[in-house]
């Protein structure tokens, strides 16, 4: 029997007929293939026969994680694995989402979690069976709007106040839950005007601001808090003014 990785059998030697034949591959793992010939006492040689083999001795890569926001998202990003395989090439990625054990996903996944910070482990397995090591990350979700409640003025049940003097204090408190991104800015308009008011806010969330010399008749107060994830919470109250303007 002859066998090669040459179809042409070069530096090939006749050996023994075995049912179990031994051949040292060449170096280097991936695709290979094998030709084999017979031939019996009489010297009359058999057609070549290949077969395809795959020489695969090394795990994948270690996993890179793609399209991870590198601080706090407002969404569910999608999410892109990729690793490398120089033997049998990559079979499927494995997610370990907060140790709640391992499942199979595709190189392109989109997860459904809740607000929060979730550790994420990810691992590749080849189609040999080999797995990578697990490569770890955090995700950073915050999908709650900020939370805003004026204590002054004094609002009746259509959001509309009065003053005489075309003045008005605004006072109140803005806050996002502890455990998620935090709140960024507030800020507000008057009458849908390009100019825009920032209200400080202290570390508590409070805050106390005073819009003077409204114009005389109803005007609309716009205001816009945004948290660090860009979260947007609105709220809108009309003020008429019955003095000077």
């Amino acid at each position: 029997m002859l066998i090669s990785e040459s179809s042409n059998f070069s530096g090939a030697s006749w050996q023994t007929y075995s049912s179990s034949p031994t051949f040292t591959l060449s170096d280097g793992e991936g695709e290979k293939t094998l030709y084999l010939k017979l031939r019996d006492q009489a010297e009359f040689e058999t057609e070549t026969f290949s077969q395809k083999i795959t020489y695969d001795v090394s795990p994948p890569s270690a996993v890179t994680i793609s399209n991870l926001p590198s601080s706090w998202a407002n969404s569910n990003p999608t999410l892109t694995f990729a690793a490398t395989d120089v033997g049998s090439g990559i079979d499927r990625y494995e997610i370990n989402i907060n140790d709640g054990g391992w499942n199979t996903v595709s190189a392109t996944y989109t997860p459904n979690l809740p607000s929060g910070t979730h550790t994420l482990q990810v691992k590749a397995y080849d189609k040999s069976g080999k797995v990578s090591s697990a490569s770890s990350d955090k995700l950073y979700l915050d999908l709650e709007p900020p939370t805003f409640k004026l204590s002054q003025p004094s609002l009746d049940k259509a959001n509309k106040t009065t003053t005489d003097t075309g003045s008005i204090v605004l006072a109140g408190k803005a806050q996002d839950q502890k455990t998620l991104s935090g709140l960024k800015e507030l800020y507000f308009t008057v009458n849908n005007s390009q100019t825009k008011w920032k209200v400080n806010l202290d570390k508590a969330g409070y805050f106390h601001y005073t819009i003077i010399n409204l114009r005389k008749g109803e005007s609309t107060i716009h205001f816009k808090l945004a948290d660090k994830a860009g979260n947007l919470t609105s709220f809108d109250f009309k003020v008429e003014n019955t003095g000077f303007g």
